[in-house]
């Protein structure tokens, strides 16, 4: 759930305009229509600043509080009736006072404060009766004594337009300024011109006050150079607006907490409240057995940095947990780590034991995907809507899709982090899945080619099967030829050609003759068929103009089209069986039979003769025809096969040489990628090693690629102590520079491979004739799979504890050095919202600090990050948005309302204090001239 107004929660960017004024300043509307502007009322003072979205306005006029609680109570009627310009405004009355001296100084109250409180520090400053809203008069107070009077009341001091006319830079100088600036009563430094240089004697006291900017408007619009509003304003970050807020807010300065309208926003956004395209709004959960028993427990979270508080047992951990099962990421945890939360996501059965639900246990994650609102809900039952989807009608759909898919995000427990500083194989997964790396895609691309690759090897090795027979085509081919060779010198091969022709072409008039026969039968056959069937005309009424009659004459009408038809069935087909018969009598009379007559005698007058000659079937001759020509067809068709098998084993090559080229450029995207996120890390360096760094990561890979995954042949493949073997030779002796030490790794394995599918025609190397034995007994698939064996990339983990220190590699650092060092690496790259889990056990302030807080500070501007924590570092100069405090009352753990909320709630500080190591040391470190409140507390 969102906050007041549909804002997110937590602390946000506001627009303030800290120099403004009213018709009671006598110079409002300054110039020709100055006497219609001071008539301008306060309803359209307060639109004209709504209209320029606005969210915080400090009412300073000259001298004088006389509009404060007009303008309130416009407000108020505007808040009301809800015009279609209104938007909310705060109203911090405030004043501008001439000081003696001639300077002006804003003071700016609490929202809460009225006229009579302007009035009351006037007068305390010593502002003379009958001057006000005319900046003619003068305290008589010193500009010192002035800032600490509105310092006694609760004020804020600010000089006006500092760094121009009746500003401290113009009017004071030397032990004056310096008292002034070193006193410890000024908030801020209101400072027109963004290219102002403060004079030396700023820069000497050390003092570094917030420059910020008002439009000191004096019309309620204007052009370029003129004050109005929306012209000139703050960016001030806090949460409900209030003089606490703004006054922290302040104490943090540029760019935490203070952003003016003419400075570059944040990261260069063209708003600094921009949304992150996905973040949680908001987890709920019911019925776990230690959370929202009885009431649900709900946890709304900012768009930026929401941290999670707490003591030990308080529930922190929990609540990042069901936003792990509703989110369904629990299969994202290894090993141990997964059978941990199999236990902690079951119904408890007993009151003992890890078991953190129970059967009507309920989450939803609400969650904002591109300015549109969703909720997932996962119940032990397996029940309701998964994802669900709000309608701009405000009414809930059902949404299509799978959580994990849809909404990524990424949930790491401390566990999960120390886990992953020592698994080489899951630091690459993870660069893999980062969007540059582009991993899915390329693994994709390359799937793909492999696969062609295996079937174009298939393909030409069925070929290779078929070729094999051209030497037995070959030896029939020579015998068919030989025994045609008798017919043909014995001058008898031109007879039996055309005899064998004439036959052929007899049997094509026979069937011929046979086809018109049986269509001549069809006709007459279905002629009796086609007859119509009798009616009965007493089934009609007959009278005249009778329906009846009109049918029955329509029936007799289709009865004598139906005999038509049949009676010309019946003459078609005596027709074409007439044709038939003069048709064989025209073939018996034609020249074409006489010649056919003349050839079959011929034809046996010659089997006469050979027979008599001893041939024993002269009739083989057109058969020996038909086998030559079909063995020559069989010649030529192998020949296309081997040109075929030739382009199959091309393309093969190709999409071999695309497998590779895909692994060269996984390769360089992951180089890049950790350049990109890394490259100016003064603490972790991680390093690429194309094929990894040695023969024993190779190793795993090798044994799957030639299937020996059972760990034999370790003397041929890689001995126990890593110095012999095929794997030991192909990483000896390589070169130091990257590239070089790339190319002869490639080099020497593209030998390995070929060496290696010659196994089965040369003997093997000395000692390794068992790995030989092997490789032969491999299947052709499995050798072509070896062609596509390349040893994994390595990834060297290298960190430093100091910025002047050297890098060592992570396996010496302690736990908390790696978790550290993995942690910077998590929090450099993505968009998706990220939900850590405690993530500085182990670690020291100085690496929470170093490395943590400062990626945490630069990774929110573009990403959700959620963090469970007891750290107040990780809080405090974490700058988070939101704060969420849990605590364990009655045996459950619940939200604490009081220590929810943004850094700028005493509450929430008041909580940070009590439960978190060093929350007061963090927030005196961070926000000067605390401690007065914290003594007080």
């Amino acid at each position: 759930m969102s906050g007041a107004a549909g804002f997110p929660p937590g602390a946000r960017w506001r627009r303030f305009d800290f120099h403004t004024h009213t018709p009671a300043s006598m110079d409002y509307g300054r110039g020709p229509n100055h006497e219609s502007l001071k008539k301008r009322s306060p309803r359209e003072w307060l639109l004209d600043f709504m209209r320029a979205e606005m969210d915080c306005v400090a009412i300073t006029d000259h001298d004088t509080g006389e509009w404060i609680d007009r303008l309130k109570k416009a407000y108020d009627r505007l808040e009301e009736e809800r015009p279609t310009d209104f938007r909310p405004l705060v109203l911090f009355p405030g004043v501008e006072i001439t000081v003696n001296g001639g300077i002006h100084l804003l003071a700016i109250l609490d929202p809460s404060k009225g006229r009579s409180d302007i009035d009351a520090l006037l007068g305390a400053v010593g502002f003379p009766g009958g001057k006000q809203g005319t900046s003619d008069g003068c305290t008589s107070q010193s500009v010192q004594e002035v800032a600490q009077t509105i310092r006694k009341r609760g004020g804020l001091a600010i000089p006006a337009h500092a760094d121009s006319e009746k500003g401290i830079f113009e009017r004071l100088d030397g032990e004056t300024l310096r008292s002034l600036l070193t006193e410890d009563q000024l908030s801020a430094l209101e400072v027109a011109d963004p290219e102002f240089d403060e004079p030396e004697i700023y820069r000497q006291s050390g003092v570094k006050l917030a420059r910020v900017l008002g439009s000191d408007c004096h019309h309620p619009s204007g052009s370029a150079g003129q004050g109005f509003p929306g012209s000139r304003f703050t960016w001030v970050k806090m949460g409900k607006p209030s003089l606490d807020g703004l006054r922290l807010a302040l104490l943090d300065g540029a760019p935490l907490s203070i952003l003016r309208s003419d400075a570059p926003i944040v990261d260069g956004a063209d708003d600094p409240n921009a949304e992150p395209g996905l973040w949680i709004e908001s987890v709920e959960v019911a019925e776990a057995r230690y959370l929202g028993r009885g009431t649900p427990a709900h946890a709304a979270f900012s768009p930026w940095l929401s941290a999670i508080i707490g003591g030990r047992g308080t529930g922190k951990s929990t609540l990042v947990e069901m936003v792990r099962l509703a989110m369904r990421r629990q299969n994202e945890l290894p090993g141990r780590l997964g059978e941990e939360f199999q236990e902690f996501a079951a119904p408890a059965e007993s009151r003992h034991g890890r078991r953190a639900l129970t059967d009507s246990t309920e989450a939803i994650v609400s969650i904002r995907k591109n300015g549109v609102q969703f909720r997932v809900r996962w119940r032990t039952d397996g029940g309701g809507a998964v994802i669900e989807e709000r309608t701009p009608d405000g009414e809930w759909k059902t949404s299509p899709g799978e959580v994990a898919s849809r909404f990524p995000v990424r949930i790491l427990s401390q566990k999960q982090v120390f886990a992953l500083a020592n698994d080489p194989d899951a630091l690459l997964r993870l660069v893999d899945d980062a969007d540059p790396v582009n991993r899915r895609e390329r693994a994709a691309r390359r799937e793909k080619a492999e696969a062609e690759f295996l079937s174009l090897r298939s393909q030409a090795r069925a070929i290779d099967a078929r070729i094999t027979e051209r030497e037995r085509i070959e030896g029939d081919l020579a015998d068919v030829r030989r025994q045609i060779s008798v017919f043909d010198e014995g001058g008898h091969r031109d007879l039996l050609v055309r005899y064998q022709r004439f036959t052929r072409q007899k049997q094509i008039l026979t069937d011929r003759n046979r086809e018109l026969k049986a269509n001549a039968a069809a006709l007459l056959k279905l002629s009796p068929e086609m007859e119509p069937a009798d009616v009965r005309a007493d089934d009609f009424d007959l009278r005249e103009k009778s329906f009846g009659r009109r049918a029955l004459d329509l029936l007799e009408a289709a009865a004598g089209r139906q005999r038509r038809i049949a009676e010309n069935l019946r003459e078609h087909g005596r027709a074409l069986d007439d044709f038939r018969k003069e048709w064989i009598e025209e073939v018996a009379a034609s020249k074409w039979s006489q010649e056919y007559e003349a050839v079959c005698a011929a034809y046996r007058e010659l089997m006469a003769r050979l027979a008599e000659e001893g041939v024993s079937d002269p009739g083989n001759y057109g058969a020996l025809l038909q086998r030559r020509e079909l063995l020559q067809r069989m010649l030529t068709e192998i020949d296309s096969l081997a040109k075929r098998k030739q382009k199959l084993e091309a393309d093969a090559d190709r999409f071999l040489e695309e497998v590779e080229t895909e692994r060269r450029a996984s390769s360089k995207a992951r180089i890049h990628f950790l350049q990109s996120v890394l490259g100016d890390n003064p603490h972790i360096r991680l390093e690429v090693v194309p094929f990894g760094s040695n023969a024993l990561a190779a190793e795993r890979r090798f044994r799957k690629a030639i299937g020996r995954e059972d760990g034999g042949l370790a003397p041929a493949i890689l001995s126990e102590d890593g110095e012999t073997g095929e794997l030991a030779e192909l990483f000896r002796d390589l070169s130091d520079h990257q590239d070089e030490r790339h190319q002869e790794l490639e080099g020497r394995i593209r030998k390995i491979k070929k060496r290696f599918a010659e196994a089965g025609k040369k003997p093997g190397p000395s000692g390794r004739q068992w790995l030989w034995n092997h490789l032969r007994q491999l299947s052709p698939e499995q050798r072509d799979r070896f062609l596509l064996w390349w040893p994994e990339d390595g990834l060297e983990v290298r960190y430093r504890r100091t910025t002047t220190g050297k890098f060592v590699p992570l396996e010496q650092g302690s736990p908390g050095q790696k978790s550290a060092a993995i942690l910077a690496l998590l929090l450099s790259y993505g968009d998706e919202p990220i939900l850590l889990d405690q993530p500085e056990d182990d670690l020291d302030n100085h690496l929470i600090h170093d490395l943590i807080v400062q990626r945490i500070r630069q990774n929110k501007r573009k990403r959700q990050v959620i963090i469970a924590t007891h750290n107040s570092n990780i809080v405090v100069n974490g700058d988070a948005e939101m704060v969420i405090s849990m605590d364990h009352l009655g045996g459950q753990c619940v939200v604490a309302p009081d220590g929810t909320g943004c850094l700028q709630d005493t509450g929430v500080r008041a909580e940070v204090c009590r439960v978190m190591e060093g929350g007061r040391r963090a927030f005196e470190n961070r926000y000067r001239r605390l401690r007065e409140e914290f003594d007080d507390a």
